[in-house]
């Protein structure tokens, strides 16, 4: 009986859809002929539409709803696409009159709303791509049975058991399964692969029917079961890609990826209190969780979940405990356990049936999740479909022997990716090999791209990486893996940091690992550091945490000019707590000396002048006993600046003219260079704007001699300060501009904020009221962006004069 004949389910999502619509109308006060006027759609199509005989198309949907005065289209959007997504409620369907070996549908599936409707008009071979655990069972059985009416010929399903820990099923079994279905006699399923092959085509041409092809080793094992025909759609669900298919066969693919928090919630929630999900839940982006095509690009895409089970998103049984509606309680132990499950479903579900069948609360749950690399010890359901442990270990056997001993030692990196240079570090091989062996991982989907030549082990497959690694590799091989690693981000830091700063002072430990010269200017230089930030913190974190104190040391010498520069104050801070930690491990004192010296300029910068002066001394004693005179002169300036800001400036200049001995003693010129920069500017600061002016002016000059591109930027705003106040305006601004402009090429924004705070201070004091207040502005809008303490005192500056019409409000 078709269904607008049948009586219609008040609980049915298109019948509450259309209910929805008609309510819209009747509020609007709009007739059926005035709606058709204004939405300009027939009155039969409207009318079709509030029926609830069947879901109208969107395009119908938004033209009925903005003809009611509704504005919020992204609500009735999402009204929709759930009434879309449920599809019509069983009991509407008509009985198909083929073969049905489709296992039971998955009611309330959460966040498949885009991959659903990209089936819909998919062509009539598709692959369903993910790693173990993310759905594709579930994906596919699903749209099989929401979409059964369109075919009436049959709904077939085979589980080739391409990971299911035994061999895979042969393509002639799976042949004679499809054939036995169908009613071939069985003197036609005797024959060669080539013969079955051939009767199956035979049989199912010009049928319409759905054939759900799970769980697939490889395209070899898929390619014979291929209909060859438009009017059958074949869905082949695999961990691996099947490229071949897409290349050889038109199969079009699409990659499955792991839930969204929001959708992880809504699938914990429903599983934990029974209740059926909400009406409009969270789409998981416009792709709805997957990938037609093409890979999905981001970090959070990192899925799992065994080909095979249609169970999933089957609400457990029991649990009365947990009936009705979650706590406000529970809210921070769910998104623990969606954070920690990775948003795989699988893994949700598991945990969702542990709560409900033990009563224990949420909060044990996700403490047990939350214990580091025993995240999997919970994460199973008594069963090997439902253990992930086991799950896993499908995917893992697979692998060539190189690219498993890859897949263990990747868990051995702590940053939240891996570029390839990294991982052929860590396997110690070259580049070349690599690519081949992070292609099978990927190919295996046991590792993600979030970006080209980038790589994705989520946690999950990590901690299960993390275990197979300390069961194959001992320590020794392992502390190799990861000082090789370490070296690969040092030898690349210290090759940036020389284009930034090619004449700074040389590091105080002796450089560990290959000496490389990778980057062909200081852009590119600049440019990595900014792509691999988060990768480079987390090595110096994991070298420091695991005792390569030399490394962790190093890294931070590295990166110190590039986080100042950019304004990257608590990384800075941060790392050069470590750098202090790991240089008293080492009993180096230079190296003591200077992380002390790092650490007070962040004292210093945040106001807290005591704590920077402890620390300098501090580092002066250790420059001493060591006889670094370097070191010593070095710390006498960073004393300088403080009792410049904080103190008495006649101390200050004492502290200069000290490291200017210290550094002519030690045969340093640019040293006694910026010791002149120094004294000049604390000159000016006294008054004395002559002396200071000929003095930086000096400063500049050698700095100019030496190619020492900061220190003259710096002493060029040191000259226009002493010339502003000498009343020679127009070379003060001239000093300054250089200053930023020679801050800005280093890319060095903090010092060219200064610059041009001091750029500000010369068109004022010349009277050029707007140029002064543009300046400024400058400044501040940068050092708001970084956070940086002083800006609040270049705000004031702008908040005591009056700002050009061009410029608009702080």
């Amino acid at each position: 009986m078709p269904r607008s004949q049948q009586p219609l389910d008040g609980n049915d999502p298109v019948v509450r859809f259309a209910r929805r619509l008609r309510g819209a109308r009747e509020r609007a006060g709009l007739t059926l002929r005035q709606l058709a006027a204004a939405a300009g759609y027939a009155r039969s199509t409207l009318s079709l539409a509030e029926s609830g005989s069947r879901l109208p198309g969107w395009a119908v949907t938004e033209a009925y709803v903005r003809a009611c005065g509704q504005r919020d289209l992204s609500r009735w959007r999402g009204w929709w696409e759930a009434a879309d997504e449920a599809g019509p409620a069983p009991q509407h369907s008509p009985v198909p009159s083929g073969p049905q070996l489709l296992p039971a549908d998955v009611r309330g599936l959460v966040g498949r709303a885009g991959a659903l409707r990209a089936l819909d008009t998919a062509a009539p071979v598709v692959t369903v791509s993910g790693p173990a655990g993310v759905g594709k069972t579930a994906l596919a059985v699903h749209w099989a049975h929401r979409r059964g009416e369109r075919f009436p010929d049959g709904r077939l399903y085979v589980n080739l058991r391409g990971f299911s820990g035994g061999e895979p099923m042969p393509p002639d079994e799976a042949l004679r399964i499809l054939l036995d279905a169908l009613g071939a006699p069985p003197r036609q399923q005797q024959a060669s692969l080539d013969a079955l092959a051939s009767s199956y085509r035979g049989l199912v041409a010009g049928k319409r029917l759905v054939v759900v092809l799970d769980n697939a080793r490889d395209a070899a094992q898929v390619r014979p079961l291929l209909p060859g025909t438009d009017t059958v759609r074949t869905l082949v669900t695999s961990r691996n890609q099947l490229t071949g298919l897409s290349v050889t066969d038109g199969a079009q693919p699409l990659a499955l990826t792991a839930l969204s928090d929001a959708d992880g919630r809504a699938l914990l929630a429903a599983r934990l209190t029974g209740a059926e999900l909400p009406p409009d839940p969270p789409s998981g982006g416009p792709a709805g969780g997957a990938s037609f095509g093409v890979r999905p690009a981001g970090g959070a895409s990192f899925g799992v979940r065994p080909a095979g089970d249609a169970s999933f998103g089957v609400r457990p049984a029991g649990g009365a405990s947990f009936a009705g509606r979650l706590t406000g309680a529970d809210a921070e132990a769910v998104d623990t356990i969606v954070r920690r499950c990775a948003g795989l479903p699988l893994a949700l579900s598991i945990v969702a049936a542990r709560a409900r069948q033990t009563g224990h609360p949420l909060a044990g749950l996700a403490s047990e999740l939350a214990e580091g690399d025993h995240v999997l010890e919970p994460l199973t359901a008594g069963d090997a479909a439902t253990d992930l442990r086991t799950v896993f270990s499908w995917s893992y056997a697979g692998l060539g022997r190189a690219a498993a001993k890859l897949f263990r030692m990747l868990s051995l990196c702590a940053g939240p990716d891996v570029p390839e240079a990294a991982a052929a570090a860590l396997a110690g091989t070259d580049l070349t090999r690599c690519r081949r062996e992070l292609a099978e991982l990927v190919d295996a989907s046991l590792l993600e791209t979030p970006a080209p030549r980038r790589y994705v082990l989520h946690d999950l497959l990590r901690a299960y990486a993390k275990g197979l690694v300390c069961e194959n590799e001992d320590e020794e091989t392992r502390r190799a893996a990861v000082s090789r690693m370490l070296d690969h981000w040092l030898a690349t830091a210290l090759a940036a940091d020389r284009l930034l700063r090619p004449e700074r002072d040389p590091m105080p430990l002796a450089r560990l690992g290959p000496e490389i010269s990778p980057f062909a200017d200081r852009d590119e230089a600049t440019a990595w550091l900014d792509a691999e930030l988060r990768s480079l913190l987390a090595a110096v974190e994991q070298a420091a945490a695991e005792g390569y104190d030399a490394h962790a040391f190093q890294l931070v010498w590295a990166l110190n000019s590039y986080l100042r520069r950019r304004g990257h104050w608590p990384e800075w801070a941060r790392s050069w707590q470590l750098a202090r930690a790991a240089a008293q491990r080492l009993g180096h004192p230079a190296a003591q000396g200077l992380a002390l010296r790092g650490l007070a300029h962040m004292s210093s910068v945040n106001g807290r002048p005591q704590e920077a002066l402890a620390a300098l001394r501090e580092a002066a004693e250790l420059y001493r006993r060591a006889g670094d005179l370097t070191g010593e002169a070095q710390t006498c300036l960073q004393l300088c600046t403080i009792d410049s800001e904080y103190g008495d400036p006649e101390v200050a200049l004492d502290h200069a003219r000290r490291a200017e001995k210290l550094f002519e003693a030690a045969g340093h010129r640019r040293g006694a260079a910026s010791a002149m920069n120094f004294a000049g500017w604390i000159l000016a600061q006294l008054g004395r704007h002559r002396e200071a002016a000929e003095l930086c002016a000096r400063s500049v000059e050698l700095h100019h001699t030496l190619g020492a591109q900061h220190e003259e930027a710096l002493a060029l705003d040191s000259l226009g300060h002493a010339l502003s106040h000498l009343g020679e305006h127009e070379e003060a601004i001239a000093c300054c501009r250089r200053s930023a402009a020679l801050h800005r090429e280093l890319g060095n924004r903090v010092q060219e904020a200064g610059a041009l705070d001091s750029l500000g201070d010369a068109h004022a004091a010349a009277g050029a009221a707007d140029e002064a207040h543009r300046a400024w502005r400058a400044a501040y809008d940068t050092l708001r962006e970084l956070e940086h303490p002083q800006a609040d005192m270049v705000k004031a500056k702008l908040s005591h004069h009056d700002p050009p019409a061009a410029i608009g409000p702080l």
